[in-house]
């Protein structure tokens, strides 16, 4: 039912001292169950064109990932009568393989870096003449062959613990490396299977990117698959080589006129009551509990001025850093070559904007030791200005919760982060560094040059300007971006935390949760299952949610 789609309290049902005792058991009884529902679901798809392929993404190991896409996968079988092919790069997962096989896959290509000794010589010799040739300003843009790679090892080098490039060394030209021999690995994958699909999990690094260009090139169809939570699955068609470059999961303008046309009011009402959730911290999401879960200190707005020491009389702007080690391009453009410099030139500029109170706010994850970089928002500007930062310049204690922030905030600046979208529900002017999954929608300013970006600083901030931010706009994409393009999946049980840890009590309770939901009565009748079955089968670009989930739509408007 729709109500089982939308929520699941984990049954709990097999003991921790039996999983802890017998995992493999567990595992074993999990793949059972897995092919018997797949192989009844998948009993009436069309005969399967032997030579054409699904090629799907088993390079991410998580349990969480693997169950989603590998649902997502069995659909598009069932739609299309197309065989699935999995690739992934570990071979001695024997655990992974095995799940893979409950799902039918009709191939596995193990695509382990030490399977193709003569491939990774061959792709280091062909790097170093580009490597020599490179102009790090101009590393963004490198391209190889017929695709793009540069951003995607701009990101690579960054995700080591880099918080920028600062010139040539053997890590970068060890990730150009990189990047080529994915080329030719998947160059050769593609010559070997007629691959008409791709579903992948990221679209960023290296390997990910390197795999979607490519494909999409070739002439494959690519549907990116992600979610808000482990259960939950957003998915977007792409099949242009331009659409492969752009963030994965941006909001479409199709779907965005068609519920701002004619489900209005249903959006703006989910929309209000998800943010009044979100900024209270009741929001489960990791991200969103970094901000303003629990813990995080609520102040009112003449409190906050009066702690930072604010000019009461000027407009407040916060400057949102994002993580610096984390894919800046995760997007078509950017107006920085990365996060570190949005940054330290955004901030370099305020001195000389001293109609505004300048105010930095750290990323919540900024200490994460997944993330460190050795740099801050602090660094950034101690670097820049010394000790003393000017009179317009303040920095937020990180014990502040965001919804502090934006109740006070006049005006926030951000890369691409959510905070753009976000602020932007409550009015607050939002202007981005680069393409986000909600710009160019209405209700942000998106310059797309560094002069307009600057200029914009200066002009849009101001006590009296006449810029203002469409509330409706903003708010009908919150709904779209937490609400309606996620799809809940009654198959695939909720999940502790977005980044489940392999083998632990954790993974086996999501796989005895599973068995569970895969042996209820009415497990056919999923509706994620039929949404995603509706979705292939229509060729739309962008995977909604039907509107009688949410129980205010009228006969007209549903």
């Amino acid at each position: 039912s729709r109500s089982d789609a939308m929520s699941h309290t984990s049954p709990g049902k097999l003991t921790l001292l039996r999983k802890k005792l017998f995992p493999e058991t567990l595992v074993r009884s999990f793949c059972r169950a897995n092919r018997s529902f797949w192989e009844k679901y998948l009993s009436d798809r069309p005969s399967e064109h032997n030579s054409e392929y699904i090629l799907v993404d088993g390079f991410v190991e998580h349990t969480g990932y693997v169950m989603r896409i590998s649902s997502a996968a069995n659909v598009l079988k069932r739609t299309k009568g197309i065989s699935t092919l999995w690739c992934t790069r570990n071979y001695f997962n024997r655990k992974l393989h095995a799940v893979i096989g409950s799902y039918g896959a009709n191939a596995i290509e193990n695509l382990a870096v030490l399977k193709f000794p003569l491939l990774a010589v061959l792709s280091v010799l062909r790097s170093i003449p580009i490597f020599i040739s490179l102009d790090v300003r101009e590393l963004v843009g490198l391209r190889y062959r017929d695709i793009q790679v540069g951003d995607l090892v701009y990101d690579n080098y960054l995700c080591e613990g880099h918080a920028t490039v600062r010139g040539k060394n053997f890590h970068l030209f060890k990730k150009i490396s990189e990047a080529v021999f994915w080329y030719h690995l998947f160059d050769l994958l593609f010559r070997k299977y007629d691959v008409k699909y791709m579903l992948l999990g990221h679209t960023v690094y290296s390997m990910f990117g390197v795999l979607a260009r490519l494909g999409v090139q070739r002439g494959a169809v690519l549907y990116g698959v992600r979610g808000p939570k482990l259960n939950e699955i957003s998915i977007k068609r792409v099949d242009s080589p331009g659409g492969a470059l752009e963030c994965p999961i941006k909001i479409t303008k199709p779907v965005f006129d068609n519920v701002f046309e004619n489900h209005r009011d249903i959006a703006i009402d989910e929309a209000e009551r998800y943010m009044s959730l979100r900024v209270k911290g009741g929001e489960s999401a990791e991200a969103s509990q970094g901000a303003y879960g629990k813990g995080m200190d609520r102040m009112e707005r003449e409190g906050l001025v009066s702690l930072l020491g604010l000019d009461p009389g000027k407009p407040v702007v916060f400057l949102f850093s994002h993580v610096f080690t984390d894919c800046p391009h995760y997007n078509s453009w950017y107006l920085f070559d990365d996060h570190y410099l949005m940054a330290y030139e955004t901030i370099e500029r305020m001195a000389s904007i001293d109609t505004v109170n300048w105010v930095l706010k750290e990323h919540p994850f900024n200490e994460h030791p997944h993330y460190i970089s050795g740099e801050s928002l602090k660094s950034i500007a101690r670097d820049i200005y010394g000790d003393t930062l000017p009179d317009n310049i303040k920095v937020l204690p990180e014990n502040i919760s965001t919804e502090s922030v934006i109740y006070l905030a006049d005006g926030i600046i951000t890369g691409y982060g959510h905070i753009g979208l976000e602020a932007s529900s409550f009015g607050v002017k939002s202007l981005l560094g680069g393409e986000a999954t909600f710009s160019d929608l209405g209700f942000t300013f998106d310059p797309r040059s560094k002069d307009d970006f600057f200029d914009a600083m200066e002009k849009i901030f101001t006590k009296d300007s006449a810029y203002s931010v469409d509330v409706d706009r903003a708010k009908i994409a919150v709904f779209l971006e937490f609400k309606h393009l996620a799809v809940r999946l009654g198959i695939i049980p909720a999940m502790k935390g977005f980044t489940l840890n392999i083998g632990t009590d954790d993974e086996l309770e999501a796989y005895s949760d599973a068995i569970l939901l895969l042996e209820r009565p009415d497990a056919f009748e999923d509706y994620g299952l039929e949404r995603m079955k509706e979705f292939f089968e229509s060729g739309a670009q962008q995977l909604t949610n039907s509107f009688e989930i949410y129980g205010h739509a009228s006969d007209e408007q549903g």
